[in-house]
Parts: C-alpha cells; structure tokens; sequence
C-alpha cells in the first residue's frame, strides 16, 4: 500500500507541471501580469491537491494489487494420527 502511495506521489510530481499547462485556467478575477504571488500559491495549491489525490488513488490501488498478487498460505500437510495409549483395565 505504501508503495503505490509513493508511486503515486512520484509520478504526479512528474508528471503534474506538464498536466498543468494543459490543464491550467486561472480563477476568474485573478490577474496573472502583475500578480505573480497569488497566481503562484494558486498553482502551488493545485499542485498539493493533486499529490494529495493521487497518493490516495495510489495507495487503494498498491492495496489492490497487493490483495490481488498475494502469495496463496500453503496448506499444512495433514497430522499424522497418534494412536490412543491403551487404558489400563482392573479386574
């Protein structure tokens, strides 16, 4: 599960910025020429928003293919049999 999680993260800071550009449309009111702060906490907070959904998306999917491709537990050979002790009888 962690594994996937970390994958996740990994492959969305990768790959974020690239997806950004297609992506992006500023919130309406928002000047981008002269306000470069808000604009860059603006894509700063798309960008953690979308690490933050891709680590879950990544660790359901780690937790899926883990259930997936586990190791079947073999099972135990059958006990042998241990004859009973005779019981002592008295007569």
């Amino acid at each position: 599960m962690c594994a996937g999680a970390l994958l996740g993260v990994i492959l969305t800071t990768w790959l974020a910025p690239s997806v950004f550009v297609w992506w992006f449309t500023p919130p309406a009111g928002l000047t981008m020429t002269f306000d470069a702060p808000k604009a860059i906490q603006w894509g700063m907070n798309r960008l953690v928003h979308a690490q933050m959904i891709s680590l879950v998306v990544g660790a359901l999917l780690g937790l899926v293919a883990g259930v997936l491709l586990r190791r079947k537990s073999a099972t135990p050979p059958p006990r042998a049999s241990i004859p009973a002790t005779p019981q002592k009888t008295t007569t």
